[in-house]
């Protein structure tokens, strides 16, 4: 009986080693929650940067269309006043950027329009609208479509025909277009300061 009851004794576990079996089986444990954690947030890192990358193509492209399809064609405002071609800032809109005329605005409803569009660029708050007016002469823009978001700041230059790059548009011929324009974008991602983008795009480059 005794023999038996060594045994016994010898093929059970002591209290110390249960709980050394139990930290070491919490560390694991613990490890691998960190782990998951560690792959779940990359996940959803690279996930918001592929967004915005595409989110930034997506504009990028918008812009190129609209300033590659630039025309020297002129507008009036609803009170009638005449418009430039190409305009920046308006003292009735200022969150603008800038103004201009396009071409190639398709028409697949056949409405009784012109394939002109007057369009628009703005800063609101922390997001790059582009606005459009229902019609070339006479119209407001109107409700805005967001581009990009987390925009901080955004300054643009524009190159003039003598080849001279400039922080002003202010032409002497109201039909005059600038060859390039130059947009520096400052943006902000999950509240830090991402580096700057800077955006060359050539003006009515399929109308010249």
């Amino acid at each position: 009986m005794k023999c038996g009851q060594s045994e016994s004794r010898e093929s059970g576990f002591t209290l110390v080693e249960m709980m050394v079996a139990l930290f070491v089986f919490g560390l694991i444990a613990s490890s691998a929650v960190m782990l998951l954690r560690f792959s779940v947030d990359a996940e959803s890192v690279s996930r918001a940067r592929l967004e915005n990358i595409a989110e930034m193509r997506r504009f990028t492209a918008v812009l190129n269309a609209d300033l590659a399809q630039a025309v020297p064609r002129t507008s009036r405002s609803e009170e009638g006043a005449r418009r430039g071609a190409f305009e920046m800032r308006d003292s009735g809109a200022p969150t603008m950027l800038m103004r201009l005329t396009r071409g190639g605005w398709t028409n697949f409803e056949d409405a009784p329009r012109s394939s002109l569009q007057r369009v628009e660029y703005h800063l609101a708050g922390n997001q790059l609208e582009r606005r459009t007016h229902a019609m070339l002469d006479g119209s407001s823009a109107g409700e805005g479509s967001v581009l990009l978001r987390g925009v901080t700041a955004a300054r643009l230059r524009f190159r003039g025909p003598q080849g001279v790059w400039s922080d002003e548009w202010a032409p002497e011929l109201p039909g005059a277009l600038p060859v390039a324009v130059e947009m520096t974008l400052e943006t902000s991602q999950n509240g830090r300061a991402a580096a700057p983008v800077r955006l060359m795009m050539l003006v009515g480059a399929n109308y010249q």
